[in-house]
């Protein structure tokens, strides 16, 4: 049956453009609410060519569109990564197409979602950029429930908004049902949006009642571009303005720079340059540095405080073609973005100690895994994540990168603060409120330095200690309702 007049083609680039359009600008987050309809109308009959085709067109404009701005340092990664996260789209219509046929197809299509957003994330490389949950990062009334099952369930309750949406219209046009369907769907969505808002509220009042002790923090913010391609003398003068910004820092607080701040690889200049880097102005820091161990190279945060080097940790999960290159012994002609070669994974997250408290480090992309956070912050007062964002641009890239680590402190109640070397530096609290560093009311491409007092939170939430249990429940859920017979509620 022709159900629409308007070329499906048109309704499902519409519908891929109103999703990009929700994680390229904020205010326009809403969107995800409903864009998916078009899509759902190509779900039900029998599986064709055309519709494979219209799916992983709407992957291509979704996914396309929203990370437009990795063409900034690989326009043939960019192509690459599209197709990759296109092709989830396609999986998405395969069990759409059969899951909408079984019963309780309201249930089992946004567990679908969610199953491929989960795999999405630890399938080869992980790149869980955007998914649909990440888009609410800044309606703080109704993300709270990401502390009982993660972003994902955000996600989960986005698709079946969608879903209803698309079932109650389906009924008119049908006329089947007539509008009963449309309004028993209506009035289940405002249950869920009401449901969502609840929660949320009475846990922003219950986690603010709790916060605990505050830890004095700086953050510096250095605005340093491409800093391997910096000659000696360059790199002379970053080490001045480094010096200059940690002076203008209380002598009590922990100061924190960014991701590879250290303008030199330790084979270049020893580890006592550092050191007296730190310790000359009585200074705790942390600050990331590309050392270089063995003949290997790490991207790693030093730890320094007035005894000496305390820890260091060794970021594990490194971005593919930036840091390391896939499949390697294949790909041997494929050279790394960061002039240095490629970068070897650490084996374990550490556990740094100060002043009675306790915290982990994330270094660049490492928040966007949920479950490496979860891990990272477990039995944490605090987590620290340092980043350099300044290859791709600014916004929207630096929003959407904070947009996730907003998602991540909510998770698990966990405070998070971010030192960018140009980005979006500041924190975010357990409840997912945002605090920025900024200068002249500028946030983004600015040499800055700014303090904070960051209340701590101990109380890790019920996702933080069961992890992906929703995922697992979606996987158990979808295979139940496989060996049900076909048909509908």
């Amino acid at each position: 049956m022709n159900t629409f007049k308007i070329p499906k083609i048109l309704l499902i680039f519409i519908s891929g453009l109103a999703t990009a359009l929700a994680f390229l600008f904020p205010g326009l987050s809403f969107l995800v609410w409903f864009c998916l309809v078009p899509l759902l109308f190509l779900l039900p009959g029998k599986i064709s060519f055309g519709k494979i085709l219209l799916f992983l067109f709407f992957g291509l404009i979704y996914y396309g569109m929203s990370i437009y701005w990795i063409t900034q340092v690989s326009f043939l990664g960019f192509v690459l990564l599209v197709f990759y996260l296109a092709s989830f789209c396609l999986l998405f219509y395969f069990l759409g197409n059969f899951f909408i046929q079984k019963p309780l197809r309201w249930l089992s299509i946004p567990a679908a979602w969610v199953v491929i957003e989960f795999l999405k994330e630890i399938i080869w490389c992980g790149f869980g950029w955007n998914n649909l949950g990440y888009s609410q990062f800044r309606n703080l009334y109704l993300i709270q429930i990401a502390d009982i099952g993660g972003t994902k369930m955000i996600s989960f309750l986005i698709v079946l908004v969608n879903f209803l949406i698309w079932e109650g219209l389906s009924s008119c046009i049908n006329k089947k049902k007539s509008y009963k369907v449309f309004l028993r769907n209506g009035f289940f969505i405002l249950f869920i949006l009401g449901a969502m808002s609840a929660y949320s509220f009475f846990r922003v009042q219950q986690v603010q009642a709790n916060q605990g002790e505050k830890i004095s923090i700086s953050l510096i913010q250095p605005n340093v571009l491409a800093r391997q391609l910096l000659a000696q003398r360059e790199k002379e003068e970053t080490i001045r303005d480094l010096t200059d910004l940690l002076r203008n820092t209380p002598e009590e607080n922990l100061v924190i720079f960014p991701e590879a701040a250290w303008p030199f690889t330790l084979e270049e200049k020893g580890l006592s340059r550092l050191m007296s880097f730190a310790q000359d102005d009585k200074r705790d820091i942390l600050i990331g540095v590309v050392n270089q161990r063995e003949g290997k190279y790490y991207n790693s945060a030093f730890f320094i405080n007035r005894r000496g080097l305390a820890q260091v940790y060794d970021k594990i999960v490194l971005v593919p073609f930036g840091e390391y290159v896939p499949l390697r012994m294949y790909l041997t002609f494929i050279d790394v973005l960061n002039q240095i070669g490629d970068i070897t994974p650490g084996k374990e997250v550490k556990k740094f100690k100060y002043k009675g408290k306790s915290f982990s480090v994330l270094i660049c992309f490492e928040d966007i895994i949920p479950l490496f956070t979860a891990r990272a912050a477990e039995g944490r007062d605090f987590l620290v994540n340092i980043t350099d964002d300044s290859w791709f641009g600014g916004n929207p890239q630096a929003f959407q990168h904070l947009s996730i680590m907003v998602l991540r402190a909510v998770e698990n109640r966990i405070p998070i603060v971010r030192s960018a070397n140009s980005g979006i530096s500041g924190w975010v609290s357990p409840t997912g409120s945002v605090q920025k560093l900024k200068k002249d009311s500028k946030s983004l491409f600015v040499q800055a330095g700014g303090d904070f007092d960051i209340p701590t939170y101990s109380l890790r939430s019920f996702y933080n200690q069961k992890r992906e249990w929703l995922v697992w429940f979606s996987f158990i859920f979808l295979a139940v309702v496989a060996w049900c017979k076909t048909g509908k509620e």
